[in-house]
């Protein structure tokens, strides 16, 4: 099994509904760790020109692990400061924090405050 098989499995087991359904009783640590993976399938779909494409099973569970990530209410302020470490240090987790990307756009930076109160 190639490092690409490897992680689609391991995105696609993760997006299960018994896997998303659990995401809120999951740490920052975890679900920052799935967003990454996630991620990583995703970018690992880039054609020959390097370009990839947002739509498909790999994008899908790489936005659903963004959204996770930023809206994940953080209950210890060391959880606080991990999942601001991690939103500042990854462009697309901080543009979902501050923007939103889609229809949910206000929604989402508001609930990213929200998640940060303790």
């Amino acid at each position: 099994m190639d490092r690409r098989t490897f992680i689609r499995g391991a995105v696609i087991a993760a997006s299960t509904p018994a896997a998303i359904g659990a995401v809120s009783t999951l740490g920052i640590g975890v679900l920052v760790n799935r967003y990454r993976a996630a991620n990583a399938a995703w970018l690992a779909t880039a054609g020959a020109d390097g370009d990839v494409e947002a739509e498909g099973p790999e994008y899908e569970a790489a936005w659903s692990a963004v959204k996770d990530v930023v809206t994940h209410q953080c209950q210890t302020a060391e959880e606080v400061q991990e999942k601001i470490k991690a939103v500042l240090s990854d462009q697309w987790l901080c543009e979902t924090a501050e923007c939103g990307w889609d229809v949910e756009a206000g929604r989402l930076h508001r609930h990213f405050l929200r998640s940060l109160i303790i």
